[in-house]
């Protein structure tokens, strides 16, 4: 086992462990020049995609000022009712004090 760790190796040894290391550390420059490659090619389409989502958002906006023009006429006013959840933070403040001279009883 020691005998496989201290052998003495050959030149034509140290030339085949110098091309490993060095296609390992250029499949890793490969791998990334092809990720990027992907990257940019993605970034491509989100552009292309994005352009298309905001023609749809307007198509859609538009169609719906168009609509509403139509339903003005069936519009419920609703600024006079009561809303279902009021002011949290006043509501507690009111309870406050009676809870603080609960306890001092």
């Amino acid at each position: 086992m020691l005998d496989c760790i201290f052998q003495e190796h050959s030149a034509e040894y140290y030339d085949i462990e110098f091309r490993c290391l060095q296609y390992a550390l250029f499949m890793c420059c490969f791998f990334q020049l092809a990720g990027s490659f992907c990257f940019l090619a993605m970034s491509w389409y989100v552009l292309e995609d994005k352009r298309k989502a905001d023609q749809a958002i307007m198509d859609n906006t538009a169609a719906s000022i168009e609509n509403e023009d139509e339903e003005d006429n069936n519009v419920i006013d609703d600024r006079d009712t009561v809303p279902i959840v009021g002011n949290v933070s006043s509501v507690n403040s009111n309870r406050m004090p009676d809870l603080v001279s609960a306890d001092q009883h």
